[in-house]
């Protein structure tokens, strides 16, 4: 989500900027159990009101994240609502450490 550590939305009202910043939320907390975005094995991202072009938003915003070789596969999910009206974007992830 697009929260800091006090459930403070951080972000306007753009697909973009809530993409961006739920990962660096995502790098933060993999970083806490000594995983980093590489060791990522799948995603999925719930997309409020999905449309077409939204996939292209998210791709190219996990390009600036990860190379084509690092992505994980990825589930993508239209959603009516999320919990706080102001989100857009939540992703969950599944990391696997060694």
């Amino acid at each position: 989500m697009a929260f800091d550590r006090d459930r403070n939305l951080l972000v306007g009202d753009s697909l973009e900027a809530q993409t961006r910043h739920v990962f660096q939320n995502l790098k933060t907390a993999l970083a806490a159990g000594s995983a980093t975005l590489e060791d990522l094995v799948m995603m999925t991202f719930y997309v409020v009101g999905y449309q077409e072009p939204h996939r292209d938003v998210l791709m190219t915003i996990m390009d600036e994240f990860l190379t084509p070789e690092q992505r994980p596969p990825s589930t993508l999910l239209g959603v009516q609502a999320m919990t706080y009206k102001e989100l857009l974007v939540e992703t969950d992830g599944v990391a696997v450490v060694d």
